[in-house]
């Protein structure tokens, strides 16, 4: 165990913060996809009395091609739709592995809708959703580098092999948004076991660091206030107690101040901690 942080913490860190920059990256493939590639023709253009714009406008483009090779050779778009999906889909990875691991732990708790039985053993609850979801990002990272290859070494303009990206980029693009759509109702669907939480972190000694930084904002040098906590520490376990058993009298023994016992409950520690960082 580390430090308490709070869980809106947790879920901005492990899921909310990358979706946010996931969608700056999609704007930028919107602009990327902002050209019409209409009036290119084949490879250079045409000579007829046709006004590309006309298409452009009506069919919701910014403006006409400005390169004809360019307008049919170019699937930079393609990479980098593929490359935010394979983004997104790293993000929601990151969120279902932390999901499985706190499960399998009790610390959450997972509905009937986004959970399964085991095959053999009646009292298991097994994480599938999230199992399933996180298994999807290799399938995402793998797209992307199908397209990278497909578009590798070929020339300037259109080639035929550039048609690979449609069925690549359409599994892509509808993988990760029914990814999306589950960890959502995971979402509505998790719990967390608020007690068992708190006797995780109170049996893992989650404190140490707030009795550290307290001795240091008295004024003790950080390598001292280390040293001694660990020292503390390692005592209290060697007569199997936590931190959040101590006494006066133990700190007393130490040659410690009794004000640290102000600084042992964790919930009030993951509070202290949280309320630099306001929920948005």
């Amino acid at each position: 165990v580390a430090i308490p942080v709070l869980a809106h913490l947790w879920i901005d860190a492990a899921l909310s913060r990358g979706l946010a920059r996931d969608r700056r990256l999609l704007a930028v493939v919107e602009d990327e996809i902002a050209d019409s590639p209409l009036g290119a023709g084949a490879i250079a253009g045409n000579t007829l009395p046709i006004d590309p714009w006309v298409a452009a406008r009506e069919l919701g483009f910014a403006e006409p091609p400005q390169n004809p090779l360019d307008a049919v050779g170019s699937r930079d778009h393609a990479l980098t739709l593929a490359f935010a999906c394979a983004r997104i889909s790293q993000h929601l990875a990151r969120f279902c592995a932390d999901v499985v691991e706190l499960a399998s732990d009790g610390l959450v708790t997972l509905g009937g809708a986004v959970a399964c039985g085991s095959s053999m053993m009646p009292h298991k609850r097994n994480p599938d959703l999230f199992e399933l979801v996180r298994g999807q990002a290799a399938l995402r990272q793998g797209e992307l580098v199908a397209l990278m290859t497909t578009f590798q070494g070929l020339g300037t303009g259109y080639h035929r092999d550039l048609q690979q990206d449609k069925q690549v980029l359409f599994a892509c693009v509808d993988g990760t948004v029914d990814c999306l759509r589950m960890v959502r109702l995971g979402l509505e669907h998790l719990g967390l076991v608020a007690d068992r939480c708190r006797s995780t972190l109170e049996r893992g000694d989650a404190v140490a660091t707030d009795l550290t930084e307290a001795l240091v904002a008295a004024g003790v040098p950080f390598r001292v206030a280390y040293r001694k906590i660990g020292a503390l520490v390692a005592g209290q376990r060697s007569k199997d107690r936590r931190l959040v058993d101590l006494t006066a009298e133990d700190l007393a023994a130490a040659e410690l101040p009794a004000s640290l016992l102000e600084h042992l409950d964790v919930v009030a520690s993951a509070k202290r901690r949280a309320a630099r960082y306001p929920r948005r």
